[in-house]
């Protein structure tokens, strides 16, 4: 797209300014303070539309900010739109060739998906960025610089990489002493907590004995994963030998391959690398030299011999300069002669006419008597000008009679008029007073425009505080003066009431889950009950117990001899006759019950098991309904402060986010009520500045119903009086200069009569003077003379008829003579006489033909002249070109020969032979090379000795054989390490399940808080990680769409605004290395710290042209605006950037900002057909250089 118009309605502080644009490159040119900024900002905001909140928005209220343009799509497409800054319809429009209609979406379309950010970034291009660009360049790889081209600033790439690497190492760092860091902190404290926890946990025997399998379980898996990994090491290292055993191999046969072709060739082993063509190239110039020495020697003898046949007539040379002045008069004695008949009989028949006329007049005189009555030119202008004086005085005679007839009646008038136009009107106070008028009527109409305004405030004050008052159902009076709380304050109490619903919310969802584990575990167990036969562990101590007890009846009654039987006793002995039997009863029923546990072991354990689960869970439980209370006392508390806040107002609060809504209704209720108390100030203000003037007006005017009325009156008056007032002045200055006019015409026409004398005296004089008779009258005279002017001319023109005759004559004479002087000197040498005779060349009949023979013959012997001249320059050229062409030919046998000497050769066909060796020497070295590039990638980092003498030494079977070896042995060991994992988790949730004290629970807390804490940093870390490779992942993709065409444009641009001196660019670039630039001029390689400020920023603009070319090949183009990006540019490199610029202008629209004037003339010296466009704070204009 290029804008060919622009018309900027209201922007800044242009104001309906029109701009004709080329659609290749235009400079705009103007001084600090013109407008440049504003008109960069105008085409942004054009585009992609004006913003909500304009800094450019001032000037005149009455208009709004909108701009209008021409644009020419890359199709060639013509089209006009107009933008208006607004929310809604801001665009209209039309294409030129069939009328469609434009709107917001058409330019969107048209602009291809371009953003105001894209345009600001890349096609918005100033000084301050093109410096941060270069001083980037010191640090950035190319890959950087290039994508950074696409953000608009490689500054803006470095610094979001570093900010991207500052925040994530700001929350975690690999390396193993760091601390400060919070992922670190929070590990390192997880890890002491898991530490005390471990320790806080009562250790039973089982619980050592667990314990102690984990560590066990803990070793072998950490011996089996090191184990592991160096079988895996060495399994890679296997691999890359036998890779690079072949390859060995082969280098192996080419090295032996080399020592034979050494051994059984001769010639050098190393020569330069363009020797060969270099030998070649002397010998092609070897042959031409000498086929162009045979040439020109043939060349040669043609010129002495075409030379040789050509002759000269020196005596013929000598009198050039009379033949040539000879003819150039021959054409007029050619004319002479034709035209004497003619003059002979115009003399004649001129002299009968005199003759005929003097008759006419009076036949007795003759011709003296004429001469006598004879007046010359002098006389006759006295005479013109004494009947030019004599008719002048007359007519201004006449004029001025008439003049002041005139001018008697115009004075009579004026002094009618000034009687008439008398007027005692005071005029001071009425215009004192309709001074005023005009903010009267203003004052009236901002009346009617306030009250306009202040019933639309007054209506939407009523419908906000029916707004304020529905949601509270309160009435409020006075809504503007409320002691409310501000809008942060309730923002931060929304915050928190969302913090106290989360937290409630996960309370709830906690006390579920703990209630459903519980629920679940219970169902276990009896389902794990309903399976278990044999008596729980209280069942058994019970039976125990009772067998324990009837043991010590017997004892007591058999070895102590105490018989007492108790009531329990008594109740024993319902059933049986003895306590032998009872006691024999009870220890098998307690064998029997242990048996059966014993029979159960696994199920009795895992029911045990779940029962303290199930304790476990409900303690859980319990704490998650007491955090579930806490967070609903904690809640309640929230909400009364909540209403704290809104008693000052009486007002009983909604949610936050209701009455923060409320709270923005309250603002705008504010701020509109606010404005009503000002307008109605500004309305009193102006109604008493109305009556003040009324009152005025009443004073002065006391006629009229009204006050329109008296200002109506007052008008007419002033008007009135205004008129008589200038009719009086006008009939006063008009007296006065017709009075000065009369006395000026009676001075005139004194002075004519005195004139008239004076004529009267010269009159006289001239008659006498002439000898005519003083009494003769002016008509008389002027026949007389007229008559005998007539016949002096006829005699004069006779007179000169007959001279023209004779000077025609004498001219042909003359020349007649001059021909035969020159032949009688070209008779006298017979060299230069014709073949014929010497008498050849004597004029018999006319002089010309004489001359055209001589002439002819001249023209011979200068054409011979100027052959041999042309033949001699030719020679001495030919001899230069020889002894050039055998200096050159003797150069190329000597360098034949050192290249001869310097290969061991006597001759061609030997040196090509140890050519053909050479080169079958080069092929070898650059597959040696390359095979040892390879062997060197497989090599990796360990040693090159070490590496070589393991390939040396090692079998490739054997090798083979150990990998499938090694794959199996990984195999084996990943099963066994995967195994041993397992069992360590297994033991690890066993460990864990022991611990149950009061002590645990709050290091179990304080843990899961910390593990909450880690999680809150990881949410915020990984996302830093996450877009480093988004953007890693960018830099790589852009790299391989679009790398090699920018690259490619960035050596084009900077080859050619560096003059050819800086031709190529490369780097690496999947490293960090920095970009290489070649000088041609110094033949090295050079990074750009290397370079000067100017070269740097000369590379970061190739850069960015380079990747903007590319960008509007994909998509349509947008006009590129620079500011003064050449500041730091030499004279040379501003003449180089501006052809760089000349040339993208081809494809895109180039607008190029400045303020410097040598701008101006670089550009007129390499663009002179371009007209630049100066921008001045009052308009702009073209340019004139």
């Amino acid at each position: 797209m290029k804008i060919t118009e622009l018309h900027i309605e209201r922007f800044g502080h242009y104001l309906d300014q029109h701009f004709e644009l080329s659609p290749g490159f235009q400079l705009i040119y103007g001084d600090n303070e013109s407008g440049k900024s504003t008109l960069l900002e105008l085409i942004r905001q054009l585009l992609f539309g004006f913003t909500h909140k304009n800094d450019y928005n001032f000037g005149p209220s009455d208009r709004e900010i909108a701009a209008s343009a021409h644009v020419l799509l890359d199709s060639g497409r013509p089209a006009h739109f107009r933008r208006r800054k607004g929310n809604r319809n801001t665009v209209t429009g039309e294409f030129a060739d069939n009328h469609d209609l434009i709107d917001d979406d058409t330019v969107r379309g048209l602009l291809g998906g371009a953003s105001a950010e894209l345009f600001r970034n890349v096609f918005g291009f100033s000084l301050d960025e093109l410096t941060a660009g270069q001083d980037g360049l010191q640090q950035a790889n190319l890959q950087q610089a290039i994508f950074g081209s696409g953000l608009g600033s490689l500054a803006a790439l470095t610094d979001l990489q570093r900010t991207l690497k500052a925040d994530r190492d700001e929350l975690f760092l690999e390396s193993a002493r760091a601390k400060k860091p919070a992922i670190n902190a929070a590990l390192a404290q997880i890890r002491e907590l898991a530490r005390q926890l471990r320790d806080s946990c009562v250790r039973p025997r089982e619980f050592e004995q667990l314990e102690a399998e984990k560590e066990e379980l803990e070793e072998q898996t950490a011996a089996l994963a090191t184990r592991l990994n160096a079988v895996r090491r060495e399994h890679a290292r296997h691999q890359r030998l036998l890779q690079a055993v072949p390859l060995w191999s082969q280098l192996q046969d080419i090295e032996r391959q080399r020592q034979e072709l050494d051994k059984s060739t001769g010639g050098p082993s190393n020569l330069p690398h363009d020797l060969v063509e270099r030998y070649r190239v002397e010998s092609h110039r070897l042959t031409e030299s000498t086929e162009a020495i045979q040439g020109v020697v043939e060349r040669l003898s043609e010129v002495v011999a075409e030379r040789n046949t050509l002759t000269s007539d020196a005596a013929l040379m000598d009198l050039e300069t009379r033949i040539r002045a000879l003819q150039q008069h021959v054409g007029r004695i050619e004319e002479l002669e034709q035209r004497l008949p003619g003059l002979r009989a115009e003399a004649e028949s001129k002299h009968a006419n005199a003759v005929r006329v003097s008759k006419d007049l009076n036949a007795q005189w003759s011709e003296d008597q004429f001469k006598q009555f004879h007046t010359d030119l002098a006389d006759r202008a006295d005479l013109d000008q004494l009947l030019h004086d004599c008719e002048l005085l007359g007519q201004q005679k006449s004029q001025l009679t008439e003049q002041l007839r005139h001018l008697d009646e115009e004075i009579k008038t004026c002094e009618r008029t000034l009687r008439n136009a008398h007027d005692d009107t005071d005029l001071s106070s009425l215009e004192r007073v309709l001074g005023g008028a005009p903010t009267y009527h203003a004052d009236r109409q901002a009346v009617e425009e306030l009250d306009e305004h202040l019933t639309r405030l007054t209506d939407r004050l009523q419908d906000l505080g029916r707004q304020l008052q529905s949601p509270l159902n309160t009435q409020l009076n006075q809504p503007e003066s409320l002691p409310l709380p501000l809008a942060e304050t309730v923002s931060i109490f929304r915050q928190r009431f969302a913090e106290a619903d989360n937290d409630r919310i996960r309370a709830d969802q906690a006390v579920m889950v703990a209630e459903d584990s519980v629920a679940e575990k219970e169902r276990e167990l009896d389902k794990l009950g309903d399976q278990i036969s044999a008596p729980d562990r209280d069942q058994l101590k019970e039976q125990r117990n009772r067998r324990d007890s009837v043991w010590l009846e017997i004892r007591r009654s058999f070895i102590s001899g105490k018989k007492k039987t108790s009531d329990w006793q008594l109740s024993l002995f319902d059933h049986h006759e003895t306590i032998d039997d009872l006691f024999e009863q009870e220890m098998l029923k307690a064998d029997s019950m242990a048996d059966m546990r014993q029979a159960q072991a696994s199920l009795v354990a895992r029911q045990e098991q779940l029962e303290r689960e199930v304790r476990e869970l409900r303690l859980r439980c319990h704490k998650a309904i007491a955090h579930r209370e806490q967070c609903e006392t904690d809640r309640e508390e929230l909400s009364s402060e909540w209403r704290c806040i809104w008693s000052p107002a009486k007002l009983q609060p909604l949610s936050p986010e209701e009455m923060q809504s409320w709270l923005q209704l309250h603002a705008e209720y504010s701020k509109i009520h606010d404005e009503v108390v000002v307008q109605s100030r500004r309305r009193r203000d102006i109604n008493d500045r109305i009556k003040d003037f009324e009152d005025d007006l009443t004073q002065v005017v006391s006629d009229g119903d009204s006050a329109p009325d008296r200002l109506r009156i007052a008008n007419e008056r002033v008007e009135a009086t205004r008129h008589r007032q200038a009719q009086r002045r006008a009939a006063q200055e008009q007296l006065n200069r017709h009075r000065e006019k009369q006395e000026s015409a009676r001075a005139d026409l004194t002075q004519v009569d005195l004139r008239h004398a004076e004529w009267t005296t010269s009159w006289q004089a001239w008659l006498r003077r002439i000898g005519f008779p003083t009494d003769w009258e002016l008509p008389k005279v002027r026949r007389i003379v007229e008559a005998i002017g007539h016949v002096s001319t006829a005699w004069h023109q006779a007179e000169q008829a007959a001279a023209a005759c004779e000077n025609a004559e004498r001219q042909v004479q003359e020349y007649a003579r001059d021909v035969a002087d020159v032949a009688d000197r070209l008779a006298t040498d017979p060299a230069a006489l014709a073949p014929d005779s010497a008498e050849a060349l004597v004029p018999a009949g006319s002089p010309v033909s004489t001359v055209y023979q001589l002439v002819e013959r001249l023209e011979s012997a200068k054409h011979a002249s100027q052959q041999r001249a042309a033949l001699d320059r030719e020679e001495a050229r030919l001899m230069r070109e020889r002894q050039s062409l055998e200096q050159r030919q003797t150069s190329c046998q000597e360098a034949l020969q050192e290249m001869r000497t310097a290969m061991g050769a006597s001759d061609d066909e030997s040196f090509w032979q140890f050519a053909e060796v050479g080169a079958h020497r080069k092929r070898l070295q650059d597959l040696a090379d390359k095979l040892s590039g390879e062997i060197a990638a497989y090599r990796g980092n360990e040693d090159p000795a070490t590496f070589t003498a393991e390939l040396r030494t090692t079998d490739q079977d054997e090798l083979a054989a150990e990998l499938i070896d090694n794959e199996r042995l990984i195999q084996e060991l990943e099963v066994t390490h995967g195994d041993s994992h397992q069992q360590l988790g297994v033991a690890r949730q066993a460990v864990e399940r022991l611990c149950d004290t009061d002590d645990t629970l709050r290091l179990q807390m304080e843990l899961e808080s910390k593990r909450a804490e880690l999680a809150t940093a990881i949410e915020r870390w990984a996302p830093l990680v996450i877009a480093e490779s988004l953007l890693e992942r960018s830099i790589d993709r852009f790299e391989q769409q679009h790398q090699s065409e920018i690259v490619t444009g960035t050596r084009h641009f900077l080859a050619t605004m560096t003059g050819d001196r800086y031709t190529d660019i490369k780097a690496h670039w999947s490293t960090d290395e920095l970009p290489r630039i070649y000088d041609q001029h110094e033949g090295t390689w050079k990074i750009p710290g290397q370079l000067s400020r100017g070269t740097r920023e000369q590379l970061y603009l190739a850069i960015r042209l380079a990747y903007i070319r590319h960008y509007c090949q994909n998509t349509e183009s947008l006009p590129l605006v620079m500011d003064d990006v050449t500041v730091n540019f030499d004279q040379t490199r501003l003449r180089h950037t501006l052809s760089a610029l000349l040339e993208l202008s081809q494809d895109i629209q180039v607008l190029f900002l400045t303020c410097r004037h040598n701008t101006l003339e670089q550009l007129h010296d390499i663009a002179p057909e371009l007209e630049p466009l100066r921008l001045t704070p009052t308009g702009n204009d073209i340019l004139a250089m």
